[in-house]
């Protein structure tokens, strides 16, 4: 059997036209779609990797501005302890310097209580304490305004008047100053501590605590005493003993030690 080389040459040019033809009206839409899946994964890609770059950059600013704010906010506590220290400083200055600090100086009737406390709670309360033995300080407690009346007391303890140089009551004038000593009214003396001093109304007597023989004493000459006077008129709380009669109502006290042993009547 003879083989036509010409019609076989032919016969597979035509297959090769063929399959070029096949292969690029058949595979083309398979290859178009392959070609924009592969586009879109890539663009996927692409924006994921600008979403994370963006994402960090943001996280970036965020950082800086929280790092900012920080230092900001240091600063203005920094400032705002620097200016509350000094006008600490500046009050306490003032404070020294004012030359007097008023409390319940508001024109309306107030009580100003310092040192209150409730319950068995120890308390000491000082006013003008010297800082340092060369400073010198001028304490005034209440004044001489009006009918102004200033009470200091202790309770069941003492109330204690120390100085290391005189303790003067009132001022020099031309009224005088009373010290009033405290008055019992009943007879008797209290507890004798050395150096006590009240007046007993009951006897009319200064009574003087000095320890020995019983504790008290008067101070001053007992009612009815007799003195040599070399005078012609009698002191004050004297009567001249010259015979002149006196009333016994005026001078009781008088008549209570004579009693009536010279006659009842005046004398």
């Amino acid at each position: 059997m003879e083989i036509d080389i010409k019609q076989v040459l032919l016969q597979l040019l035509n297959f090769g036209i063929l399959v070029v033809l096949f292969s690029k009206f058949m595979f083309k839409p398979i290859i178009k779609i392959l070609d924009t899946r592969s586009k879109k994964i890539l663009d996927g890609q692409l924006a994921a990797e600008k979403s994370l770059k963006e994402t960090a950059l943001l996280e970036k600013k965020q950082a800086d501005r929280l790092a900012e704010a920080s230092k900001k906010a240091a600063a203005i506590i920094a400032e705002a302890k620097a200016e509350s220290k000094k006008l600490g400083v500046e009050l306490i200055q003032e404070a020294k310097s004012v030359a007097a600090v008023e409390l319940g100086n508001g024109g309306i009737a107030s009580t100003v209580q310092i040192g209150t406390t409730t319950g068995a709670v120890a308390q000491s309360i000082n006013i003008g304490n010297n800082a340092t033995p060369a400073s010198t300080n001028t304490v005034t407690i209440g004044n001489l305004l009006g009918t102004s009346t200033t009470t200091i007391q202790g309770g069941t303890g003492n109330v204690n008047l120390v100085s290391g140089g005189n303790i003067v009551f009132g001022t020099s004038d031309t009224t005088g100053t009373l010290l009033v000593l405290d008055t019992k009214t009943s007879a008797g003396d209290p507890t004798c501590s050395l150096g006590g001093v009240y007046y007993n109304s009951n006897s009319s007597r200064i009574r003087f605590c000095e320890g020995s023989p019983t504790g008290w004493t008067d101070i001053g000459n007992p009612v009815g005493t007799l003195l040599t006077y070399a005078g012609s008129s009698a002191p004050d709380g004297y009567l001249i003993c010259d015979g002149t009669a006196v009333s016994r109502t005026t001078y009781a006290k008088l008549f209570t030690v004579i009693s009536t042993t010279y006659g009842a009547g005046d004398g």
